[in-house]
């Protein structure tokens, strides 16, 4: 039985807020560590007290699905931190499952299904 590809108003919403849960969860690393795409603008804009409450807000999420599930927590680090490609993502987790001496191979769908699983996590615990 083929599975079923993700749908493009699934992968459109995941990508909305991983834009929204990407711009201030930036504001947590070095300006080194982040990929210049993920702009800042959104704190700058909403004023200090807002954007210190949504800072802690998404401090919080992110915390609680890397707890939850640590894949989906890496795929939206390295995509929305890094600014890893999907095509990246999945061979980091490739070479790091071999790494590890784990018996799994990702493909693209897993890291795009990875990617909307934590966003819909984001959006569930916000």
């Amino acid at each position: 039985m083929e599975s079923q590809p993700l749908s493009a108003s699934a992968l459109s919403e995941a990508l909305q807020w991983g834009r929204l849960l990407g711009s201030d969860w930036a504001l947590e690393f070095p300006a080194e560590e982040i990929d210049p795409s993920w702009e800042r603008e959104l704190a700058a804009m909403l004023g200090d007290s807002f954007a210190e409450e949504l800072r802690a807000r998404i401090h919080r999420v992110m915390r609680r699905l890397r707890r939850t599930s640590p894949r989906a927590y890496d795929v939206l680090f390295m995509m929305m931190i890094r600014g890893y490609s999907v095509d990246e993502v999945t061979a980091r987790l490739n070479e790091r499952a071999a790494r590890n001496g784990i018996d799994q191979t990702y493909t693209t769908k897993d890291t795009l299904a990875l990617f909307v699983s934590g966003t819909a996590f984001c959006r569930a615990h916000w």
